[in-house]
């Protein structure tokens, strides 16, 4: 495939190689310029506290902390689940990505990151103290529970600035 410059874009990952050192394996494809869908174990499905103050690490993904409780912790896709057990779980899941931090550019290959935008400022949700935020539609985006002008969570910078920050400093490095 290298030889006649075909490359994969995606791979699907097996939970065996998400208990890999980094180096030997995540670095190594992400390094490529190839994206990994991986297949978490089930000790690996718990949150987990973000890089910055308002974020938690969730299944892998980068969310604000504000995700409600019953997001954090679905369950996966089984064998013989029912069409209406799946449909469920995928709403579920659907639900859940409106709090997500998305990738912002390309990643950084060489100093090994990615930055990423706020779910608020990529406009995914809504949040008093983002007026622009505030003109989507409530019946189809969560809204924060940040008060205008004061800070959603306790001992970190006022909603706004998080916001910023998250933006600014939300690099994750693999």
């Amino acid at each position: 495939m290298i030889a006649a410059d075909r490359k994969p874009t995606t791979v699907l990952v097996d939970r065996g190689y998400t208990y890999l050192d980094t180096e030997q394996w995540a670095r190594q494809v992400w390094s490529r310029g190839v994206e990994q869908v991986l297949d978490l174990h089930r000790n690996q499905r718990t949150p987990r506290p973000g890089p910055i103050p308002g974020t938690v690490f969730v299944d892998g993904g980068l969310f604000k902390d504000t995700l409600p409780a019953d997001l954090r912790t679905l369950g996966g896709y089984a064998l013989g689940m029912s069409a209406e057990a799946e449909a469920l779980l995928a709403e579920q899941y659907d639900r859940r990505k409106y709090h997500a931090f998305t990738p912002m550019g390309a990643p950084n290959y060489e100093r090994g990151t990615q930055r990423y935008r706020d779910p608020v400022l990529s406009g995914t949700m809504r949040c008093a103290n983002h007026p622009k935020s505030m003109r989507l539609d409530p019946s189809r985006y969560p809204t924060t529970q940040c008060v205008k002008g004061t800070s959603a969570h306790q001992g970190a910078a006022p909603p706004t600035q998080v916001h910023q920050a998250a933006t600014r400093s939300g690099t994750t490095r693999f």
